[in-house]
């Protein structure tokens, strides 16, 4: 994230265990995560010249698309290596 570039911290929100509790974040995980999203949503924002509310509802789906996909993947087993 320290870079700048919009596709690292892409990375750093999808990569963010979502299924865990709130409160089971550590307080500086919560922080760049919330940080991350703060500066995806404010680039998108202004790139697309739209209200930041829609762009977090747009990213907020995505977010679950993504994590609902690749949890799929993990419980089916594809991508996995034979045995």
């Amino acid at each position: 994230m320290r870079t700048g570039s919009l596709l690292e911290v892409a990375a750093v929100l999808k990569g963010s265990p979502d299924a865990e509790p709130v409160q089971a974040t550590p307080f500086r995980e919560k922080k760049m995560l919330e940080r991350a999203r703060y500066l995806l949503v404010s680039e998108l924002a202004m790139a697309k010249n739209t209200r930041r509310s829609q762009i977090d509802e747009m990213l907020a789906k995505a977010l679950a698309k993504s994590s609902c996909h690749s949890r799929k993947h993990q419980i089916c087993g594809v991508g996995a290596s034979p045995a």
